[in-house]
C-alpha cells in the first residue's frame, strides 16, 4: 500500500507589460458664427447662429485610448441668439453663450497622434510577472503482482488500484465516481497450465523488464492498471544466458490526466504623465475686424461677407503632452483533470524494446491518440543506443500533438572511473497549435541537438548545441555548457552557462545544489537552485532591444516512501 501527498498545478498566469514613452498630440477646435438672420421665416432684425452647437463631452473620453466617445448637440443652425449670449460671446476668449444657451463648435481631441519618446524618457520598460497556483493531491494505491511458471514458460500479472483526490479540481465529482466504479473491475488472471514436468525456476529476466517497460501517461494518476505478460523460460541460469527469450506484457490503464486550456489576451491603454504644453492661435471680432468665416451646412453656405451684422470666434490649440502607451498581454494556463483510458503493451528483448499504445481522454474536446516507439542497443556492452518514436493525435492542441522524435547515443569507456557520452536528439512537432483563439502564440517544441558529456571520477563536463531552423517553428540556435561536482558524499553542485542563445526566452546561467539526506534511493533530498532568466520582446521604434532579466530562486524538499 502507498499513501502520497503532493501538489499539482491548477493555474499558471504570465503577465507581460511593455511601457512605451510617447508624446501625444492633442487638438482643440473652437468655432462660432452669429449674425443677422437671413434664413427664411426669420426676422432680419434678430441674430441667428450659423454653426451647430456641438461640443466634446470630456467625461466620455476613453482612458484606454484618449479618444472621445460622445459628442453633444446643444443647438441648431438658425437658432435665435439671445442678447445676453451675444454680449457674453464678445468677452475675451471663446464663449458659448449665457443663461444655459450653448452655441458654436467646441471639439477636443486629446490624442490626435503620437511619436515615440517624451521629455521624461525615451526607453521602453518591460515587466514580466508569473503567478503559479497549485492544488493539493492525495493518492492511495495498492499493488497485487503474481508470477507463475511451469517447465518451459512463465507468466506475470499486475493489478494496481488507486484513488486520487485532486482537491479543488473542477471535475473532482466526475473523477471520483469513475475511480469508485473502477474498484469493481476484475483482477488480472494468469492462465498458465500446469505440467507433469518439474517447474523451471529460471524465470526470464526479460519478463520483469517488460512489466517495468509499461508506458504510463505522463503527469497522470493511476486508478486501475491491469495487465499480464508471458515469456519462455531459459533452460539455464539467466545470469549465464546471453540471449534470453523475449518478454511480452500487455495492459489496460485507467486514471485521470491533466488537460490544459490556454487563453491569451491583449490590452492597450494610454497613460498621461505630464501637463499639456500648447500652441494657441485664433481671434474673434465683428464687422469692424478683418476676420472672415465660411459655414457650410448641408447645401447652404453662410459667410461673413453676406451678413450685415456678424460676430465670429475662431480658436485653435495644438497641445503636446507626455504619456505612455501600455501594452499588456496575459497568458493563462488552466489545468483540469479528466478520466483517461489507455491500452499499452511492449515486447522486450536483451537489446530491443518495442512499445505500442493507444488512449482516449473524454475532455471538452475529445482527445485520442495512437503511438509507438522502438529502442535498440548494440555494440560492445550495448554502448550504442537508438530510439525512434511517433504519436498521432486527433483534436491536437498546444500540449497534446502529433510528433516524431528520436535519439542516438554512444558511450565510450575511458577507464575505470571515466566515460564519454555523445548523443543527438530530435523532435518534430507536426500539428501543434500555434494559435490561442485569434492570437498567434508560438512556443517552439521542435528541435535538433547534439551533446557530449565527459565524466571523470566525481566531476563531469557537458556541452549541448541546438541547431536552429531545422524544423518549422524549431528552437533557435543555442549552445550550453554545464559542469557538475560531487565534492562530498551525497552532495552535488552543478552549474551551466549559455554563451549563445537566439531564443526569445533564455536562461543564460544558473547553479543547482542537491543534498541527499541519507544513503538509500528513498532518502529525502534538499535542492536549492538559481537561474538567471532573460526575456526578449523585440525592438522599440529606435531599433533597440527590449528585454528584462530575472533571478529565479527555488528551494525544494522532497520525501518519498
Amino acid at each position: 500500500m502507498y499513501l502520497q501527498l503532493g501538489t499539482v498545478r491548477r493555474e499558471r498566469k504570465v503577465t507581460t507589460t511593455l511601457t512605451e514613452p510617447n508624446t501625444f498630440f492633442g487638438l482643440q477646435i473652437q468655432l462660432s458664427l452669429v449674425g443677422s438672420c437671413v434664413l427664411p421665416d426669420r426676422n432680419p432684425e434678430e441674430i441667428c447662429t450659423y454653426t451647430p452647437g456641438l461640443h466634446t463631452d470630456n467625461n466620455s473620453i476613453d482612458p484606454q485610448t484618449l479618444v472621445p466617445t460622445r459628442i453633444n448637440q446643444t443647438s441648431n443652425v438658425g437658432d435665435i441668439v439671445t442678447p445676453e449670449s451675444l454680449e457674453f460671446m464678445k468677452l475675451p476668449g471663446f464663449q458659448r453663450g449665457a443663461n444655459g444657451q450653448e452655441l458654436g463648435i467646441d471639439f477636443f481631441f486629446p490624442n490626435a497622434g503620437s511619436v515615440f519618446g517624451n521629455s521624461q524618457s525615451n526607453s521602453t520598460i518591460a515587466k514580466r510577472e508569473e503567478h503559479i497556483e497549485n492544488m493539493p493531491a492525495i493518492t492511495f494505491s495498492r499493488i497485487n503482482q503474481t508470477v507463475k511458471a511451469n517447465y518451459n514458460k512463465s507468466e506475470i500479472s499486475r493489478t494496481f488500484r488507486g484513488f486520487a483526490l485532486v482537491v479543488d479540481d473542477d471535475n473532482v465529482l466526475e473523477n471520483s465516481l469513475v475511480q469508485i466504479a473502477a474498484e469493481f473491475l476484475p483482477n488480472a488472471q494468469l492462465n498458465i497450465e500446469g505440467s507433469e514436468e518439474k517447474v523451471n525456476t529460471n524465470i526470464n529476466q526479460n519478463l520483469f523488464r517488460a512489466i517495468n517497460n509499461t508506458r504510463i501517461p505522463n503527469d497522470s494518476f493511476t486508478t486501475y492498471h491491469m495487465g499480464w505478460g508471458e515469456s519462455k523460460t531459459p533452460e539455464t541460469n539467466p545470469d549465464n544466458y546471453t540471449d534470453p527469450p523475449q518478454g511480452i506484457f500487455n495492459s489496460f490503464w485507467l486514471g485521470i490526466s491533466p488537460v490544459i486550456n490556454a487563453t491569451f489576451t491583449t490590452n492597450r491603454s494610454l497613460q498621461l504623465t505630464g501637463r499639456g504644453r500648447g500652441v494657441f492661435a485664433g481671434g474673434e471680432g465683428g464687422t469692424t475686424s478683418n476676420l472672415s468665416f465660411i459655414s457650410a451646412v448641408n447645401e447652404d453656405i453662410f459667410t461673413t461677407a453676406q451678413l450685415e451684422q456678424f460676430y465670429t470666434q475662431i480658436y485653435l490649440a495644438f497641445i503636446n503632452q507626455d504619456g505612455n502607451i501600455i501594452n499588456t498581454t496575459e497568458f493563462k494556463e488552466k489545468t483540469r483533470y479528466y478520466p483517461h483510458a489507455s491500452f499499452t503493451g511492449n515486447i522486450t528483448t536483451n537489446n530491443q524494446l518495442w512499445r505500442y499504445y493507444t488512449g482516449l481522454i473524454p475532455a471538452d474536446d475529445l482527445k485520442g491518440y495512437i503511438g509507438s516507439d522502438f529502442t535498440i542497443f548494440y555494440g560492445n556492452d550495448n554502448s550504442w543506443n537508438t530510439n525512434i518514436a511517433t504519436i498521432g493525435y486527433f483534436n491536437p492542441d498546444r500540449y497534446n500533438y502529433s510528433s516524431i522524435s528520436g535519439s542516438q547515443g554512444k558511450t565510450f569507456l575511458l577507464g575505470n572511473n571515466a566515460n564519454l557520452v555523445i548523443a543527438s536528439n530530435f523532435n518534430w512537432a507536426i500539428d501543434r497549435q500555434t494559435t490561442i483563439g485569434d492570437a498567434v502564440v508560438i512556443s517552439r517544441a521542435s528541435f535538433l541537438n547534439v551533446q557530449g558529456k565527459l565524466r571523470w571520477n566525481d566531476v563531469y563536463f557537458g556541452i549541448t548545441h541546438f541547431v536552429g531552423d531545422i524544423f518549422p517553428d524549431s528552437v533557435e540556435e543555442k549552445l550550453s555548457l554545464d559542469v557538475g561536482l560531487n565534492f562530498i558524499p551525497y552532495v552535488q553542485l552543478s552549474g551551466f552557462y549559455t554563451p549563445i542563445n537566439e531564443n526569445n526566452g533564455r536562461s543564460e546561467y544558473g547553479a543547482n545544489l542537491e543534498i541527499t539526506l541519507g544513503s538509500s534511493v528513498d532518502s529525502p533530498t534538499l535542492t536549492a537552485s538559481w537561474i538567471n532568466q532573460e526575456f526578449r520582446y523585440g525592438q522599440d521604434p529606435l531599433g533597440r532591444e527590449i528585454n528584462n532579466t530575472e533571478d529565479i530562486f527555488a528551494i525544494i524538499f522532497r520525501i518519498s516512501r
